[in-house]
Formats: C-alpha cells, sequence, structure tokens
C-alpha cells in the first residue's frame, strides 16, 4: 500500500447495493460515500449540527478542547518541549487544515510552535520524521486520521527511533509506543451510531437527527515510552489518565 485514500467507486459500489443505511467511519470515507467524522461543518457535509439536512446524520469527533489538552499532557510529560511536528496527511487536506488549525490555536497559550510535516504515503513516513529532525522539533502529535490509525506501528516506531516523544487522539496509536493519547472513547462512539442506525431503519430521516459531539474522553499514557524516552512523567498527569501502560 503506497497510499492511503478513500475509492469513491467502492462507495459507489456500496450505494448500487442500496443498502437502507450506510455507516462510516473518518471524514474521506465519509466524503466518499457522502458514523464518525471530524467536523462536519468545517468541510461541508452537513449545514447546521441541530438540523444537518439530506441524508446525512451522525457523531463528530472534532473537539477543540481535546486539542489544547493533548498538548497540555505533551508538554506536562516533557516540560521541556518547544516545537511540536505534526505529520499532515496530504490526501486529507480539509481534516489536516481543521486540526492543524486548532492545535495551533492551542500551542500558543501553552508557549509551543507547531510545525506541519507534509505525508503523501505511507513509505514516505521514515523521510517525514528525518525532516522534523532537521526542523529541530523535539515532540509530535498525531492528527486523528485514520490513515494514521492503519499505520499506528511505524509512526510510534519512528518517534521512538527519533527521540520524539509523541501525543495521539486514539488510544491505539498509545498502545502501539506513542507516549500518550487523549481523545473521545471510540467503544462509545460505535456504540452510539448503533443508536443512530436503528431510528434511521425504524424511519427517522437522518437530517432530522442532530450532530452530536463526543462526551467521554480517555487518557492513557505509556511508561514503557516514557522510560525509553527517559522521562518521568508527573504523578499529577498519571493521576488523571483513565490507563497507564507498564
Amino acid at each position: 500500500m503506497t497510499r492511503w485514500s478513500v475509492s469513491p467507486a467502492l462507495a459507489a459500489e456500496l450505494v448500487n447495493l442500496r443498502a437502507d443505511v450506510i455507516l462510516t467511519f473518518a471524514t474521506p470515507a465519509t466524503l466518499a460515500a457522502i458514523g464518525g467524522f471530524g467536523d462536519p461543518l468545517g468541510v461541508g457535509i452537513v449545514t447546521s449540527l441541530n438540523r444537518p439536512g439530506a441524508n446525512i446524520t451522525g457523531l463528530t469527533l472534532n473537539n477543540v478542547e481535546s486539542a489544547r489538552k493533548r498538548l497540555q499532557f505533551l508538554k506536562e510529560a516533557d516540560p521541556k518541549l518547544s516545537r511540536v511536528a505534526a505529520p499532515a496527511n496530504q490526501m486529507n487536506p480539509s481534516f489536516t487544515a481543521l486540526h492543524l488549525g486548532q492545535s495551533r490555536g492551542a500551542a500558543e497559550r501553552l508557549g509551543l510552535v507547531v510545525e506541519p510535516v507534509e505525508v503523501r504515503a505511507p513509505d514516505g513516513l521514515a523521510d517525514e520524521f528525518a525532516a522534523m529532525k532537521k526542523i529541530h522539533a523535539d515532540g509530535v502529535i498525531v492528527f486523528p486520521d485514520a490513515g494514521f490509525v492503519v499505520h499506528r506501528d511505524r509512526i510510534a516506531q519512528l518517534a521512538l527511533q527519533n527521540h520524539l516523544p509523541s501525543a495521539a487522539e486514539q488510544s491505539q496509536l498509545a498502545a502501539a509506543g506513542c507516549l500518550l493519547s487523549y481523545g473521545p472513547d471510540n467503544a462509545d462512539i460505535y456504540r452510539n451510531a448503533a443508536r443512530f442506525v436503528d431510528k434511521i431503519v425504524k424511519g427517522t430521516k437522518p437530517g432530522d437527527l442532530p450532530v452530536e459531539q463526543p462526551t467521554q474522553f480517555k487518557l492513557v499514557v505509556n511508561l514503557r515510552t516514557a522510560k525509553t524516552l527517559g522521562l518521568t512523567p508527573p504523578a499529577s498527569l498519571l493521576g488523571r489518565a483513565d490507563k497507564v501502560i507498564e
């Protein structure tokens, strides 16, 4: 696999099957199908969160506050942090621009600088991490892009090899070896998605169901990674964690 785009042809095939409901997860898949998506208003999927219109509704994973907290937790884990690199998937530009804007706004309040590093294909990740060192990055923030989740093991490995503390949204990345993760509880997202599907198959129009935002968030800290990086996360951070990987 050398690219991480979503095929519109696959979405068309699902539509041609005349399915009653198509459930997607992540912005590219939702755009291709037109689940869960990043910022439905920002990328034009819906016209309003309260009344999305058309045949689309669901749950948005977008949350400015969680973006701020991820950077805050990363700074707490490594107080010397000053310049954070952000892998930017060029195959998912609207989603990337949204999260880059959120992260930069949050970084300013924390005295941090966020620098995007373009990622065009999975097989180029090693080069992109090398580029992070060239811009003197001392940390990494991984946006909640579906392509990054798929390649989480490689991303976590490269972050460690380049001695870069890393923070992500999905807990799968912390389990793979990133320093920490903070974001919506995906299990709760899928449970709520099932509730949406149930209402729709019973006759409720999707456009009449308000788009919901996440209410449950989880912090995961990987102590094994912290030790490898020579970091000692403070007790105040570990005390707030929903899970500590030892």
